[in-house]
């Protein structure tokens, strides 16, 4: 947290029925904080030029972009858009701090995607989907992207690079 920081950008699907609700809990516990949130709504074919155009308007002093899979799939143009703008890019998922954003926070990817195959498979071996019990996932990770620190010229804490699950040199 950068505690001259008061502006976060937030990017969201509208027509992902969560995301609104998940705007709305981030809107009110960065508040509790002092922060200032501007909501970018975002349909995934959407002019990504003026969407950071607008929001560049707004002053933000960092982009966090909420979970959506539309998104998700830009982000690679997301990231370079955040670096050419100098604005600090954060998300929950590892995909986007390895496509360039600064930080991730949040459940593993990965070992979603190992789980899911266990499913898969015992789908395939004749089990009833409704017979599966759902889950949640029961870690987070932190992933820091220390090229895009250097890139934004931000000096990352050692406190949080003993803490990260890993850095991206």
């Amino acid at each position: 947290y950068d505690p001259k920081a008061s502006i976060v950008g937030v990017l969201f699907n509208p027509l992902n029925p969560t995301n609104p609700v998940i705007v709305e809990n981030l809107r009110g516990k960065a508040a509790s904080v002092g922060l200032k949130t501007v909501p970018v709504a975002f349909k995934p074919r959407d002019d990504l030029d003026a969407l950071f155009a607008a929001l560049m308007a707004q002053h933000p002093d960092a982009l966090q972009i909420i979970g959506d899979p539309g998104i998700g799939d830009l982000r690679d143009r997301i990231a370079a858009q955040a670096r050419t703008h100098r604005l600090p890019l954060f998300s929950t998922s590892p995909l986007v701090v390895e496509a360039g954003g600064l930080v991730s926070y949040g459940a593993s990817v990965y070992k979603i995607l190992r789980r899911t195959g266990y499913f898969v498979r015992k789908i395939l071996d004749g089990a009833d989907p409704s017979d599966l019990p759902i889950e949640q996932p029961t870690g987070v990770e932190l992933i820091v992207n220390l090229q895009t620190a250097r890139i934004l010229e931000i000096d990352i804490p050692a406190t949080l690079l003993t803490r990260a699950d890993r850095v991206i040199e």
